[in-house]
């Protein structure tokens, strides 16, 4: 539970946003990526984040290559 809301509740919202390009863009996705790249600590859900962005939008690969070289 994460703020009150299951996992799984936060797990389907992101899964859902994902799936959704006309709401949530590529380079939308991509900027939110980065943002959360720059937390300490890394936020609990962000390599399944980034594994479910990248099996949406699978030209996002270079992209997100880059940012975990960092």
């Amino acid at each position: 539970m994460r703020d009150g809301v299951p996992l799984k509740s936060l797990m389907a919202a992101v899964d859902l946003a994902l799936h959704s390009p006309d709401i949530f863009p590529q380079p939308v996705m991509i900027a939110a990526i980065r943002a959360m790249e720059g937390l300490t600590p890394l936020p609990r859900m962000f390599m399944r984040t980034v594994i479910q962005a990248l099996k949406a939008a699978p030209r996002l690969r270079t992209d997100i290559a880059q940012l975990l070289e960092r």
